[in-house]
């Protein structure tokens, strides 16, 4: 590994460790006042979610290469023109899918997500 690939890779183990920190607050304003980091390894191995002490386990992904990123905000925001007084969310899965149940995952923005949790 390079010096800079080792600069990089803890840039971005810190940039996620910021963003895991916010979306504990986010949980805390949510009344879920003990949320907190799961701290990811002991002894070299992943012991659990991101987030701890919530109803739900919770993976962060603090991103900008993710290609789903920008095809999930454009669907998503069709679906707010769309909604009705419903609540928007969109369902992702990958083309040639057998189970959707399984392989699909439910995208929608967090102010939809709070309103559930509440």
């Amino acid at each position: 590994m390079t010096k800079a690939n080792s600069k990089r890779g803890k840039r971005n183990r810190r940039n996620g460790q910021v963003f895991e920190r916010e979306v504990v607050q986010l949980f805390k304003e949510l009344g879920h006042m003990d949320a907190r980091r799961n701290l990811q390894s002991q002894g070299g191995r992943k012991v659990g979610n991101d987030i701890a002490e919530v109803p739900f386990n919770v993976e962060c992904k603090h991103t900008s290469s993710v290609s789903l990123i920008p095809k999930a905000v454009k669907a998503l925001e069709q679906c707010e023109r769309d909604a009705k007084g419903e609540l928007p969310c969109i369902v992702v899965t990958k083309r040639g899918s057998i189970d959707a149940s399984k392989n699909s995952l439910v995208v929608m923005r967090w102010e939809t997500f709070r309103e559930i949790v509440k």
